[in-house]
């Protein structure tokens, strides 16, 4: 359960930091 919770965490931290590089890029 715990290294379902930890992925879930981790996926949420990357989209979050490359969020702005995406948005950056795009314009």
């Amino acid at each position: 359960m715990a290294l379902t919770q930890y992925t879930c965490f981790f996926m949420f931290m990357t989209l979050c930091s490359l969020l702005p590089l995406l948005l950056f890029f795009i314009e």
